[in-house]
């Protein structure tokens, strides 16, 4: 029999994934160059600034939404995927 699996994985959101972090080039590279399919991106609430842009209740009419660390590594996680069937 021939195995028709698709190779695939998740990625879960953690610091070493940053911009800034020394993981992150050759981390999104290897995902680029994988090419895997329905790869998953897991913001995973251990790291809340990186899941939930809405950490505190609004207040007075005002909320307190924040992307600024989600943005851009979901915006890098897309354009690794690009042109997979996950994108």
């Amino acid at each position: 029999m021939i195995s028709k699996s698709t190779p695939t994985l998740q990625v879960v959101v953690n610091p070493q994934l940053a911009r800034v972090a020394k993981l992150h080039d050759g981390a999104f590279s290897a995902l680029h160059d994988l090419g895997a399919d329905y790869v998953r991106y897991v913001p995973w609430l251990p790291y809340p600034k990186l899941a939930v842009a809405e950490l505190k209740m609004p207040e007075g009419g005002k909320t307190s939404w924040d992307f600024t660390y989600i943005d851009p590594m979901l915006d890098d996680f897309m354009k690794a995927t690009d042109g997979t069937p996950s994108s």
